[in-house]
């Protein structure tokens, strides 16, 4: 698959994220601007109104002007009382009439007298009923409330206050500037917050732009799902951040990204002795036989988890193990076929010296060590590859003077055995094999019996091992991960016997004295023949 991505001039993405804020601020800004101006014109309008209210009520009650208003009289009380109301109460006039709606008080001194021009709205409230209205006056537009004054519940009078629009505009932009300037510098304030925003975008994305982000992600997942071997990616608490194709198919639902990885999986799969050392490790998962590589996962030198890659060498360990038997057993006929030769030599050398009696003797010899040595092994051991594992490990033994003998009660029978429990019983025995050796390397008594016997007709194993070694204090401590008399985290043989036992239907036996040796029984359950296997 060729993946191919054309990289295009276009903007930064820091700075259309940046030029997003800023207009995002911007309308943001003005949108708050509108609606704040709008509330600050009502709310001064419903001042103006309740200020109107409260002093019309006010004037409305005052004994002088209800005195003057019910007998008509005109006299500069009135006017001089509006004056002071007008400045105390903050309103543009105050106007006094009566019921044939003659000023009593008006802003100018020459309109004092007069009929008030809006006579159809001062109509309105001669019934009793203020109201507030906006209309044209002397002055100009203008907003007027009336209220109407009572003598002996009968309205005798009005009074008009008011303000002007011009004051009110005057007004309401004195109260706007304060929010314009509080706009402008929350604008300011949030550009600047916008490029030091483009600045970080910048800085975590690496410099990339979209393009390059979207050609990374699919060349990540195409990348990373097309290896052969399981990646496990985990953060600093343990869970899955990372986890491709192969890894999901080993471990099925076992694992899933985006959760905790369990603490027993997380001893196999990321070992910290490994993993600070830095080294490669087999781990047994099941059948399968794992080959486990950890590494710090680091971003701009800082720790961010772990990372493991997972190889399955199960079926690659599995033919490596039977062409090793086999190996043996083809080496062990070779050499057979040397000696055997030199053996011919021999015998016809004393014939040719008409020795009958010493050829008959040395024929008689070599039939012996024959039959002790190698006969009895392939006498009794029909499967190749188990033979030969067994003539090999006896010759390894022998080179560090440790006598290796099958015991004579051994019986495996000629037949076709599943490649897969084939391998099996061949790894069982190997590591058998390898712990009693190491078991009885350091002590002066150096021997070790094997017996396997195959069952025909039932297909049961059983394997049992003797060392005369130092023994183990604790049996139940050798199958734990990593255990070993040798060092710490240096022991998995024990571990890979009882996961193939395992899968065998079978279990093991540990009997051990300290001082005296070990004996290692195991029984297996369900050899089939190889049309079974799948």
């Amino acid at each position: 698959m060729k993946l191919k991505f054309k990289k295009q001039r276009r903007l930064s993405i820091g700075f259309v994220a940046t030029m997003i804020v800023m207009v995002s601020l911007t309308l943001s800004l003005l949108v708050t601007m509108l609606f704040t101006w709008h509330a600050e014109i009502q709310n001064n309008q419903e001042t103006i109104k309740n200020n109107l209210y409260k002093t019309a009520l006010v004037v409305a009650n005052n004994e002088t002007v209800k005195q003057s208003v019910l007998h008509h009289q005109q006299n500069s009380q009135v006017q001089a009382y509006a004056k002071n109301i007008k400045k105390v109460a903050n309103v543009q006039f105050v106007v006094v009439m009566d019921d044939h709606y003659i000023r009593y008080s008006h802003p100018k001194l020459s309109e004092v007298g007069k009929r008030f021009l809006s006579v159809a709205d001062a109509k309105k409230s001669i019934n009793g009923k203020p109201h507030l209205s906006t209309t044209a006056g002397v002055m100009g537009p203008e907003y007027r409330y009336f209220y109407p004054i009572y003598h002996q519940q009968k309205v005798i009078g009005l009074v008009c206050l008011g303000y002007y629009q011009k004051n009110l505009r005057q007004e309401t932009v004195r109260l706007t500037i304060p929010i314009f300037i509080g706009a402008l510098a929350g604008l300011i304030i949030g550009a600047v917050g916008a490029f030091i925003l483009e600045y970080y975008l910048r800085k975590v994305l690496l410099g990339m732009e979209p393009d390059e982000i979207a050609a990374e992600v699919v060349k990540h997942d195409v990348v990373i799902n097309s290896i052969v071997e399981g990646i496990i990616a985990i953060d600093e608490h343990d869970c899955i951040i990372e986890m491709n194709q192969p890894a999901q198919a080993l471990f099925q639902d076992q694992l899933m990204p985006n959760n905790k990885i369990p603490a027993d999986f997380k001893h196999k799969f990321f070992d910290i002795i490994h993993y600070e050392l830095g080294v490669e490790h087999e781990v047994w998962y099941g059948s399968r036989q794992l080959v486990v590589s950890t590494m710090p996962l680091n971003l701009n030198n800082n720790r961010y988890g772990m990372v493991t890659l997972i190889r399955d060498i199960s079926e690659v360990a599995s033919l490596i193990s039977k062409l090793s038997g086999n190996k043996r057993y083809i080496e062990s006929l070779r050499a057979q076929t040397h000696q055997f030769m030199n053996q011919l030599h021999v015998i016809n050398g004393l014939l040719e010296i008409d020795d009958g009696p010493a050829a008959q003797e040395f024929i008689a010899k070599i039939t012996q060590v024959h039959d002790l040595e190698i006969g009895q092994i392939t006498k009794l051991i029909k499967l190749p590859s188990l033979a030969g594992l067994i003539l090999g490990k006896i010759k390894q033994a022998s080179e560090q003077q440790i006598t290796l003998t099958l015991a004579d009660q051994s019986l495996v029978p000629e037949k076709e055995y599943a490649t897969k429990y084939e391998v099996d019983l061949l790894r069982i025995i190997s590591n058998l094999i390898d712990n009693a050796i190491d078991a009885v390397l350091e002590t002066s008594e150096k021997n070790i019996n094997l017996l396997i016997k195959v069952d025909e007709k039932s297909d049961n194993a059983q394997i049992v091992i003797e060392d005369t070694g130092k023994g183990i204090a604790d049996t139940e401590l050798i199958f734990t991960t990593g255990y070993s008399t040798k060092g710490d985290k240096r022991g998995f043989g024990m571990q890979i016997i009882a996961a193939a036992v395992k899968e065998l239907n079978g279990n093991i036996e540990v009997t051990s004295t300290v001082g005296e040796g070990t004996i290692i029984e195991v029984w297996l359950g369900g050899l089939v023949n190889e049309s079974n296997d799948n």
